[in-house]
């Protein structure tokens, strides 16, 4: 309701796969969901489980959710020191076995092989950042509209913004490089 968030839904108006969705990112009914925290990550995931559940059967469905919450980027260890893909990969193991009547074939090591696939697809994602310089700061230019509402909107509806529009964006595109933990852009799990 503040234009940057969602609410999720409560517990009783989810059906089973967008429940496994939620599960596997972790959230809970009612939680309010932000940019930063994975809101889009998601609600890609949501959406694309919704748009697939007549064509792929659950567990391929709760792969595809694992692949889309592993891109949430640039996460650490959390307090305890369990990485971004060890929690992952413990999200899966429970969502698993909380949803045993869509998930009933998945071992342990299925969930190791889709958390190790999960993570590559997240590497894939973020994988400018060890490349060609001028191919990142293309990628990084791309970004700024996306991440900058200013810059999507004009005044004249001719497609012109305010400098001053482009001096923010610039100096906040600025501040999150200079903030950026170059131990977190890439993960790794169990090999």
């Amino acid at each position: 309701d503040d234009g940057f968030s969602v609410r999720l839904c409560d517990a009783e108006e989810l059906d089973p796969a967008k429940h496994m969705v939620m599960s596997i990112f972790g959230f809970e009914p009612r939680q309010r969901l932000y940019p930063n925290t994975g809101m889009n990550e998601f609600l890609s995931a949501a959406i694309a489980v919704n748009c697939l559940g007549d064509v792929l059967p659950p567990e391929q469905l709760f792969r595809v959710a694992a692949c889309i919450e592993a891109t949430i980027p640039f996460r650490g260890c959390d307090e305890n020191g369990i990485s971004a893909a060890e929690a992952l990969y413990n999200r899966l193991v429970q969502t698993r076995d909380s949803h045993a009547v869509l998930l009933w074939g998945l071992t342990d090591q299925d969930l190791e092989i889709a958390t190790q696939k999960a993570i590559g697809v997240a590497n894939r994602d973020v994988g400018n950042f060890a490349g060609d310089p001028s191919t990142f700061l293309c990628n990084t230019w791309k970004l700024l509209p996306e991440l900058n509402v200013a810059l999507r909107k004009t005044d004249d509806g001719g497609g012109t913004c305010q400098i001053s529009d482009y001096a923010l964006a610039l100096s906040r595109m600025t501040g999150f490089l200079a903030w950026l933990d170059a131990t977190v852009v890439f993960q790794q799990f169990r090999g």
